[in-house]
C-alpha cells in the first residue's frame, strides 16, 4: 500500500472531502502520496547505501580504503567492514589470509617470533603495506616478500 492509499484512508472518515480520482482533494492526495513514496525511497536507499553490510554501490566506499575492488561484492563489503572496525577480530593467519583476499592481496603469512612473513607476487607498495599493518596484531613486525 503507497503513501496515496494510506491519505486516503485517514482522510475518508471525516467526510469532508471528495477523494475519487477526478476530484482536486484526490488528485492532492495522489500527489502528496507519490512525493512521500519518493522521500521513502530516497531515505530507505540511503540508509542501505550507509553501511557497507548493504551498499549497493561499493565503489564510494572503497575510494576511501586503498587497494580497490577485487573480488566478489560479498568478499568486498567483507573487507569494508573489516578495515572500518566492525568485524570480528581475525587472530588466525588463516583468518588474515582470508581479510587480505578479500582486500585484494592475495597472500600467505608465516610467522617466525615477533614476525610475520606476507608472501605474495604483488609488490610491495605505500598502500598495500600500511592495509596488511593494520590487520596485523600490533606487537608483530612485518616482512614483506615478493615471490
Amino acid at each position: 500500500m503507497g503513501c496515496a492509499d494510506h491519505l486516503r484512508r485517514l482522510l475518508a472518515p471525516l467526510g469532508v472531502y471528495d477523494l475519487g480520482a477526478a476530484s482536486i482533494s484526490g488528485a492532492m492526495a495522489d500527489a502528496l502520496g507519490d512525493a512521500l513514496d519518493e522521500v521513502r525511497q530516497i531515505v530507505s536507499d540511503g540508509l542501505r547505501d550507509a553501511f557497507p553490510q548493504t551498499a549497493a554501490a561499493l565503489a564510494p566506499l572503497e575510494l576511501a580504503l586503498p587497494p580497490h575492488g577485487a573480488g566478489t561484492a560479498e568478499q568486498r563489503r567483507a573487507a569494508i567492514v573489516y578495515l572500518l572496525g566492525q568485524g570480528d577480530v581475525c587472530c588466525s593467519a588463516d583468518q588474515l589470509e582470508a581479510a587480505l583476499a578479500a582486500c585484494g592481496i592475495p597472500a600467505r603469512l608465516t610467522l617466525s617470533g615477533d614476525t610475520v612473513s606476507v608472501h605474495t607476487a604483488l609488490p610491495e607498495t605505500a598502500a598495500r603495506a600500511a592495509l596488511v599493518r593494520a590487520m596485523l596484531p600490533a606487537h608483530l613486525d612485518m616482512d614483506w616478500q615478493t615471490e
